[in-house]
């Protein structure tokens, strides 16, 4: 289970609110996953979340377009990794029901990617003023 906490915030709230919806999605997933008559609606599940997670990473590449980021080409290089990434997990948790992969990769994500790359993105929008911010 990966916990939520203000230590992964960025400080641009619309992407926030998307982190923590991402992974209380994935918690609920990984939850439901003990009961064997939840397989149907885990796939259902973990293709949302997959859907989910392809259209954040869509929005935050077009701020970074808009933006003019200069590490966009990084950026968004993680999240087509993500994205495969995470079909190979889908494709194990299909075969073999074991969401722990999975898990480990959402664990990873908020990790790695959210404290490095979207907090780098957000000092980038903090320091040229280019959207608003989250209020303290």
């Amino acid at each position: 289970m990966v916990v939520w906490s203000s230590f992964l915030e960025i400080g641009v709230a619309s992407i926030d609110i998307e982190h923590k919806h991402i992974i209380d999605f994935a918690n609920l997933i990984e939850q439901t996953s003990e009961l064997q008559q939840a397989r149907l609606y885990d796939d259902k599940m973990l293709n949302n979340l997959f859907i989910i997670f392809r259209v954040h990473f869509q929005k935050e590449e077009y701020l970074m377009s808009r933006l003019k980021y200069p590490a966009i080409a990084q950026h968004s290089a993680e999240h087509e990794t993500m994205l495969t990434r995470f079909k190979i997990c889908m494709s194990d948790y299909k075969a073999v029901q074991n969401i722990s992969p999975l898990m480990e990769l959402i664990t990873e994500w908020a990790d790695i990617h959210i404290t490095k790359h979207d907090m780098s993105l957000a000092a980038f929008i903090q320091q040229n003023k280019l959207v608003k911010q989250k209020k303290a």
